[in-house]
């Protein structure tokens, strides 16, 4: 067994180091463009929220129809958002990946509360390296997003006459 015994143990690879190419590694390009394909439906049960009810001492919860209607609402805008990604591409093809996905929006959901768990936040972050979101979860997937080749051309701007140097203006006179 490696030193560790698990999948985050030590520094990931780094795809420039000279023993990578003698590896073949390398990482997989997922291309830069949104994901356009079919979006699957969101595979868990709907939240319910339930709130903290006291009166004469007594406390229990109820049912927050309110706040389960926007729960469900952030749910689904944060789906959609997540399945516009360069990363859905993988996620098309991996449907084993779906449930960690959902599980990624249902904690993102939650941890936009002021008052989520501090555990809540560490499992977010764990599942958002687990599908690849951010520099740390690309690079644990093996992926990295193409550069824009077209937006680095758009940034090249032509010589003017202003730049041009004085010794290119010299011409020999007759």
């Amino acid at each position: 067994m490696t030193s560790g015994g698990h999948a985050r143990s030590g520094p990931a690879k780094d795809p420039n180091a000279l023993r990578r190419s003698r590896d073949n590694f390398t990482l997989r390009q997922l291309p830069r463009t949104p994901y356009a394909g079919p979006v699957p439906a969101f595979p868990l049960p709907a939240a319910v929220i339930r709130a903290d009810v006291t009166e004469d001492k007594r406390r229990w919860k109820e049912f927050d129809g309110p706040a389960t209607d926007a729960r469900r609402a952030r749910e689904a805008e944060l789906w959609a958002w997540a399945w516009t990604l360069p990363q859905a591409h993988v996620w098309a093809q991996d449907e084993w990946r779906l449930l960690d996905i959902a599980m990624w929006v249902r904690l993102q959901a939650v941890c936009e509360d002021v008052g989520a768990p501090a555990g809540d936040r560490n499992s977010l972050h764990r599942f958002a390296c687990k599908i690849g979101m951010g520099p740390d979860g690309l690079k644990e997937n093996g992926w990295s997003i193409a550069a824009d080749m077209t937006a680095d051309k758009r940034a090249e701007v032509p010589p003017t006459a202003a730049a041009v140097s004085a010794k290119d203006r010299l011409r020999a006179v007759q």
